[in-house]
C-alpha cells in the first residue's frame, strides 16, 4: 500500500512536469528583431532603429538634415520641402538633388531659430 502511494505521487509529479515542459515548448516569446544589435543606418539595406526594430527602404533614399518635422509636396509634384529646427530641405524629386536652407557654407540664411516645432 505504501509503495502504491509513492508510485501514484511519482506519476502525478511526472505528469505535471511533462505538461509544463510541453507548454513551455509550445509558447513562443515575441521579441524585436534587432534586440542584440546596435543602431545603424544602411540606405541600401536594413537599418536598425534605437528601439531595435528594422526598417528597409521601399524606394530611393535621399539623405537630408536630421529631425524633419514635416513634409509637403509642391502642387506640380516636382519638389518636396521638409522643415527642421531652423532649416528647410528642398528636394527636387526628378533629380533627387537636395538644397539645405540655410546652406552649410552660410551663404543662404533666411531663418534664425524661428522654425522650431515642439
Amino acid at each position: 500500500m505504501k509503495y502504491l502511494h509513492y508510485f501514484s505521487i511519482a506519476l502525478l509529479v511526472l505528469a505535471t512536469v511533462s505538461q509544463l515542459t510541453a507548454t513551455a515548448q509550445r509558447e513562443k516569446m515575441l521579441t524585436i528583431p534587432g534586440l542584440d544589435q546596435y543602431c545603424k543606418i544602411d540606405a541600401t539595406g536594413t537599418s536598425v532603429l534605437p528601439s531595435g526594430r528594422w526598417v528597409r527602404p521601399a524606394g530611393n533614399t535621399i539623405r537630408i538634415t536630421h529631425d524633419p518635422f514635416g513634409l509637403t509636396i509642391s502642387p506640380d509634384g516636382k519638389k518636396a520641402v521638409t522643415l527642421h529646427d531652423g532649416v528647410f530641405s528642398i528636394i527636387d524629386l526628378a533629380t533627387k538633388n537636395v538644397i539645405r536652407v540655410p546652406s552649410y557654407d552660410g551663404k543662404i540664411k533666411p531663418l534664425d531659430n524661428e522654425t522650431f516645432l515642439g
